[in-house]
C-alpha cells in the first residue's frame, strides 16, 4: 500500500515540477510574461519540450490543483504530433499548431522538427482564438 501511495505522490509531483527543469531562458520568459499580460487567470501552463527534455515553463494554481502529468502530456503530444502528415495539420506561418479543445481547457500545441511547447488555456479563451495565435506566434518563435 505505501509503495501504491508513494507512485501517486511521485507521479502528481512530477507531473509540475521536475528537478530536472532549469532556468528559464530570456526568450521563455518573454513567452511567459506575454501570455499571462494577454490571458491572465485564463493562463493554465505552458510545457516545452525537444527530442531529449521536457521542461515546465509555467503551472498556475488552477493547474496544480488538476494533479495533471505535463511530462505525460508533452510525451503524447510529441509521439502524435510526429506522425502527422502536411495535410493533418494547419500551417500557422513557418510553425505548426495543433488545437485541442476540452470542457474546461483549450490545449494549444506548437511544434517545429522535434521541439514543441504546448500552452494550456481556459476553454473561455477560444472566443477570441485567432486573434491571439496571430499575436501569439511572433513571441512563441524564439521559445522554438
Amino acid at each position: 500500500m505505501l509503495k501504491f501511495i508513494i507512485s501517486i505522490l511521485f507521479t502528481i509531483t512530477a507531473g509540475i515540477v521536475s528537478p530536472n527543469d532549469r532556468p528559464l531562458e530570456d526568450d521563455e520568459q518573454e513567452l511567459i510574461q506575454y501570455l499571462q499580460r494577454d490571458l491572465g487567470d485564463y493562463f493554465y501552463l505552458a510545457v516545452s519540450y525537444d527530442h531529449s527534455s521536457t521542461q515546465t515553463l509555467y503551472v498556475s494554481s488552477t493547474a496544480e490543483d488538476k494533479s495533471l502529468n505535463l511530462y505525460a502530456l508533452a510525451s503524447q503530444f510529441r509521439n502524435e504530433e510526429a506522425h502527422l502528415s502536411e495535410s493533418q495539420s494547419a500551417a500557422l506561418g513557418t510553425y505548426r499548431c495543433s488545437i485541442r479543445l476540452y470542457e474546461e481547457w483549450l490545449l494549444l500545441h506548437f511544434q517545429e522538427h522535434n521541439s514543441g511547447i504546448i500552452v494550456g488555456v481556459d476553454a473561455q479563451s477560444a472566443s477570441h482564438l485567432r486573434d491571439f495565435l496571430e499575436d501569439l506566434s511572433p513571441v512563441v518563435s524564439p521559445v522554438l
